[in-house]
């Protein structure tokens, strides 16, 4: 009789908790594996926006101050090389020189400093022309 009342108790024997057990733990695991890959992907196409929203920017400011110069500078010069300038006579009366110097688009300051970056580092110029 004792036996017939241990068969009848409802619940789980160890074997069903253990397969339940695993079969979790193996969908967790790739559950986790996918969200990683996905954050991932997120992160270098948000490296990837921004390298082309900083270029974008830049190439848009240069062309709105070339369009509205007054004049040329005195000669263009630009080498097909690792560097090359650019000059303009903006329409403020300012001397802008534009550099490509290795893989960087730089502005040279109308006060006569250092020039410095227009590009971030994320964005590599490979080649620049500047046409009339």
């Amino acid at each position: 009789m004792k036996k017939e009342i241990l068969k009848n108790r409802p619940g789980f024997t160890l074997m069903e908790v253990m397969v339940s057990v695993s079969i979790f733990t193996i969908v967790v695991t790739v559950g986790i594996g996918a969200l990683l890959m996905v954050n991932n992907a997120y992160q270098k196409a948000q490296s990837d926006r921004q390298a082309v929203d900083s270029l974008t920017y830049t190439l848009e400011s240069m062309s709105r101050r070339i369009r509205t110069a007054r004049e040329w500078g005195p000669g263009v010069s630009y080498n097909s090389g690792a560097t090359g300038s650019f000059q303009i006579i903006d329409q403020d009366g300012v001397a802008v020189n534009y550099l490509l110097s290795g893989t960087k688009i730089s502005i040279e300051d109308p006060v006569g400093s250092q020039p410095y970056d227009m590009t971030s580092d994320s964005v590599s110029i490979s080649g620049l022309s500047f046409l009339p």
